[in-house]
């Protein structure tokens, strides 16, 4: 909402301020964890497209090994879901999105005789979860102009 007599969008519109939306470090990471679920749902799809044997029909859910299929499992349910809960700034959403970022961590970087490398998924999630832990120290701590505001 714009504040009156100002050209920058403010937080609270009634109060005597001029911070803008970016001013405010929970704003920022609730646009990063927006981003995140973006990503999230792409992989999600990907996954999805696998399963139902979109492409490769040997890579079909029925044609999969029992590992595959059991960590599937999980993945096909819980990445749609921490999209979900990312984008709406829920803090279970933040919670369901490192299960996965840490099962995909861990079928991919020490089981890839079975899963595959996916090095590049890896880095992801990787910058993903210390980007996120540093804004939310920073946040807690009060490291950034703004964030220890009462409302």
């Amino acid at each position: 909402m714009l504040a009156k007599g100002s050209n920058k969008l403010s937080l609270n519109p009634g109060k005597d301020t001029d911070r803008t939306v970016f001013d405010n470090l929970s704003t920022f990471r609730l646009i990063f964890q927006r981003v995140i679920a973006a990503f999230l749902l792409i992989f999600a799809i990907k996954y999805w497209f696998v399963a139902v044997g979109l492409g490769d029909e040997a890579l079909r859910f029925d044609n999969m090994s029992n590992a595959w299929q059991a960590v599937m499992s999980i993945l096909l349910v819980m990445q749609p879901v921490a999209a979900l809960g990312l984008w709406g700034g829920f803090k279970w959403g933040i919670v369901v999105w490192l299960i996965t970022a840490v099962l995909e961590c861990v079928m991919y970087g020490f089981y890839p005789a079975i899963f595959g490398t996916a090095t590049l998924l890896l880095i992801f999630h990787t910058v993903c979860v210390v980007f996120f832990a540093t804004a939310a120290i920073a946040e807690r701590l009060g490291l950034f102009s703004g964030s220890q505001e009462t409302v």
